[in-house]
């Protein structure tokens, strides 16, 4: 029997973003979730997340860019089989939050929206979906969501990848979190998988992200 497959998405994005990945999954039989944070807090993200992968032991939970953080700290000390980061934070002390700056290209993207953070698509295109279909990036145009964003916190448990199967997703081409920081990221982990492309592998390829977490499920 598969395990489950938990996907949670990045700042500003939802489930909605993985749909082109979860779709074929469930058509070939896997259990998969694809939650929409909260986006009140990085505390609130990641008590969402951690409720919901403790009803769904031995899963394979993936985060993307921010959701890295989210499943680092929500998956500590529960049963889950494998953490994907994908192009993402891990999360642990101060240095480890600074590997991964992210770019001024993203940083000029970022507007604020009523007491909230949110992206402009058309200014942020080129950082995340550069090599993306263009209903892709009309999708995210439509949905795209402000957010409550003051920085990555440290972490006040042990870093989930310690004790946990991990595999990291390096984006070669990604123009929001720079490969040389995933590089450093990525050394968390224990086994890297590289990919010639942009921050949005789940629209750019995702039969690369339905092969590797269909693996990772059996």
């Amino acid at each position: 029997m598969s395990r489950p497959i938990i996907l949670i998405h990045g700042a500003w994005h939802g489930g909605w973003c993985f749909d082109r990945v979860s779709s074929p999954l469930r058509d070939q039989g896997y259990d998969v979730l694809a939650p929409d944070l909260p986006f009140t807090g990085a505390a609130d993200d990641v008590a969402f997340a951690r409720e919901i992968v403790s009803q769904h032991p031995g899963a394979v939970v993936l985060g993307h860019s921010y959701g890295g953080y989210v499943i680092t700290a929500a998956c500590s000390g529960l049963d889950v089989s494998n953490l994907v980061y994908l192009c993402a934070f891990v999360g642990e002390t101060e240095d480890d939050r600074t590997d991964a700056n992210s770019s001024a290209a993203l940083a000029a993207a970022i507007v604020p929206a009523d007491g909230k953070l949110s992206v402009d698509v058309d200014k942020g295109k080129d950082v995340f979906y550069q090599d993306c279909p263009a209903d892709a990036v009309e999708l995210a145009k439509e949905n795209v969501r402000p957010m409550v964003l003051a920085g990555i916190p440290a972490l006040d448990v042990e870093p989930a990848w310690k004790t946990i199967a991990s595999t990291y997703v390096v984006c070669t081409e990604d123009r929001a979190i720079l490969e040389q920081d995933q590089r450093k990221l990525a050394r968390r982990c224990s086994n890297i998988v590289e990919w010639p492309l942009s921050h949005s592998p789940f629209f750019a390829r995702p039969e690369l992200m339905v092969e590797l977490l269909a693996d990772l499920a059996n």
